[in-house]
């Protein structure tokens, strides 16, 4: 089976896959989608035919998906991890 995927799975797993999955489930995922004989992960750039029902083809986003996952699923830039002055406890 070849599977068609936009982003590079395994990579996606290996980098971020342990910060929301259990080991037990981590090692399922890889087990299916990373080392089966007869699974193949292709990388395409192919178009998802349902971004065309809006009628509007805007421009491509062009990201680096382990900088975006990152972005995304990290803590604000702003907190700190400073405690406040006078907090009651």
């Amino acid at each position: 089976m070849t599977v068609l995927v936009s982003h590079t799975l395994s990579a996606v797993l290996e980098a971020k896959g342990r910060h929301w999955l259990s080991p037990q489930r981590f090692l399922k995922y890889q087990a299916i989608l990373v080392e089966q004989d007869d699974v193949e992960i292709v990388v395409t750039n192919t178009v998802n035919p349902a971004s065309f029902l809006s009628g509007c083809m805007g421009e491509p986003v062009i990201h680096e998906c382990l900088e975006t996952i990152e972005a995304t699923s990290s803590s604000h830039p702003d907190l700190k991890d400073t405690p406040l002055e006078n907090a009651e406890t």
